[in-house]
């Protein structure tokens, strides 16, 4: 079982014993039954998967172009508007490793937290990277740099060249304007 079933697990425990201890408010109680959820997130897990099957050839090729900065590229379900986002995979958290990272002799053990590029798989920049895949692979790797840069830098990280950054959107703004 994982850290976060287990810490779930034990908190049904102590509202069994002590009901008045956690108190829900009306906004944080379930309105389904508990049944209909645990049906909705395996529903949402089968969609991840199919879609993530369905591209897996160019989520290969960005996670090969991404390599060693992420440990993997894949289509997100937590995304509604926002093209991009990090996540943790196993391990520390990234407030973890910010935290490791500002002790006044930096972060001494390398420790990182394994980073998983999610792509909106419902915002228009994933139908432009197809589009761009199969026209032109090698222009996928830019793009993909800059979308990698724009998850660490919503997500608070540094990123390794801001002045790269800076000049690869300039010539997609002016690539856009021709």
């Amino acid at each position: 079982k994982t850290q976060k079933e287990e810490i779930e697990k034990r908190i049904k425990e102590i509202e069994k014993e002590y009901p008045s201890v956690i108190e829900k408010k009306d906004d944080e109680k379930p309105k389904e039954k508990p049944t209909q959820q645990i049906i909705h997130t395996s529903q949402q897990s089968n969609d991840q998967n199919n879609q993530n099957n369905q591209n897996k050839e160019i989520l290969d090729y960005l996670q090969e172009a991404l390599e060693p900065k992420v440990a993997e590229v894949r289509l997100s379900t937590r995304l509604k508007t926002h093209p991009v986002c990090l996540v943790a995979k196993d391990g520390i958290s990234f407030e973890m490793e910010k935290v490791l990272s500002s002790m006044p002799d930096g972060n001494p053990y390398g420790m990182k937290a394994t980073k998983v590029l999610e792509i909106n798989a419902e915002h228009p920049i994933f139908n432009a990277l197809m589009n761009i895949y199969k026209s032109n692979p090698e222009k996928v790797k830019e793009y993909a740099t800059l979308l990698l840069d724009q998850a660490l830098l919503i997500e608070g990280f540094p990123i390794e060249d801001p002045v790269g950054f800076s000049m690869k959107i300039c010539d997609l703004m002016v690539e856009a304007s021709k």
